[in-house]
């Protein structure tokens, strides 16, 4: 079963997936469930000539589809397009007696009904902005290449939950492994091969067969390493291993079907005003190092210029402050009524320092939904 919508239709690896299954078996059963109306896309010749389902968005009858459905897996004939709705209804309800839980052996007690258990809808904060960063993101893993992505911003604009928007909404367009790499040492490794024994962890292979390790992974699938929080540019360990170390386990990996995607977050810390102002004195009078952004803004700098080939840096643009006109656009896509929204907005900014306070706040306040 093929669920098409156009987003599918327009990328290569699932066309590849499809035609090669139709080379390797022309005789098996290939249903094509339409998610945009017929006509809209140019379906090909593996798709057309199939027994194809229209089942867009706001099908009113969603019994007939799901009869059309059956018929193209099982092989049956789906009939007269007058019964069909009749069809899919009785076999939904034997779907749904199927599933069931078995009635009690006992009527429960008369009695208050206990009240629907509530709960938080987890991790739906991480769709909050950031579009700008994300559409970056996409478009840049959509091309299969080995790349290192840089993530800047202050401290305090949620890196960490941009890396867990990763995780867990980058689409599996085509075979993909995530894995996050923690630091064994605060606030990062103090030699690149540290910094290496920590990636081989994360992969879960052995840190002297990195190498070939990464070519078998490669052979089969994209790689997306996400590594922890970069926030201490006064040591080379961590600039030696992306631009030096890293590579060179990608030479010795040779040339693979898939691609390796590094994600290295980048973050400094606020200066209070005074402070601000203190250090830009110090700076003028006695050429002092710069602010914490300017140290990281030379670090960035440092990796973009000693990037090896093997190993291009990208930049995504940098995070900002998550405001009020980004909570209207979240409200906007999650439906959340208009009567709710100035409440909302107004106690997710309340006493909010930060972006990550934030999200935070939105993941605590959100309307929560009934699970039962």
């Amino acid at each position: 079963m093929f669920v098409v919508s156009e987003r599918w239709l327009q990328r290569d690896w699932t066309r590849y997936e499809l035609g090669r299954f139709a080379q390797g078996a022309p005789d098996r059963r290939r249903v094509a469930v339409l998610r945009s109306p017929r006509g809209t896309q140019e379906l090909g010749p593996h798709l057309s000539l199939l027994q194809n389902v229209e089942w867009t968005d706001g099908t009113r009858d969603e019994a007939a589809c799901a009869w059309q459905l059956v018929c193209g897996l099982t092989g049956e004939k789906p009939g007269p397009a007058a019964t069909w709705s009749q069809q899919g209804s009785k076999y939904l309800g034997r779907i749904a007696a199927a599933a069931a839980p078995e009635q009690l052996a006992e009527p429960r007690p008369a009695g208050p009904r206990r009240p629907t258990e509530l709960r938080d809808r987890d991790g739906v904060h991480l769709s909050c902005d950031r579009a700008e960063q994300w559409n970056s993101l996409t478009e840049i893993v959509r091309h299969r290449r080995n790349q290192l992505i840089l993530l800047s911003g202050p401290r305090g604009e949620a890196h960490d939950e941009f890396l867990r928007r990763i995780e867990a909404y980058l689409q599996l367009d085509r075979p993909r492994r995530i894995a996050r790499v923690t630091w064994t040492q605060y606030p990062c490794p103090h030699q690149p091969e540290l910094l290496l024994a920590d990636l081989a962890q994360a992969l879960e292979v052995d840190e002297a067969g990195l190498g070939p390790a990464l070519r078998t992974e490669l052979a089969r699938r994209d790689v997306v390493v996400l590594h922890q929080t970069a926030h201490c540019f006064d040591s080379p360990a961590l600039l030696d291993y992306l631009t030096g170390t890293l590579p060179g386990c990608l030479r010795e990996a040779g040339g693979a079907a898939f691609a390796l995607t590094v994600v290295q977050p980048v973050e400094w810390a606020i200066e209070s005003l005074p402070n601000r102002i203190g250090g830009w004195f110090a700076r003028l009078v006695a050429g002092a190092p710069g602010s914490p952004a300017d140290a990281a803004a030379d670090f960035l700098d440092r990796i973009a210029e000693r990037a090896a080939p093997e190993l291009p840096a990208l930049r995504l643009p940098e995070l900002g402050r998550i405001e009020e006109r980004h909570l209207e656009a979240f409200c906007e896509d999650n439906r959340l009524p208009r009567a709710q929204r100035a409440a909302f907005i107004h106690d997710v900014l309340h006493g909010a320092r930060s972006s990550r306070d934030v999200l935070f706040n939105i993941q605590r306040l959100f309307p929560t939904m009934e699970l039962t």
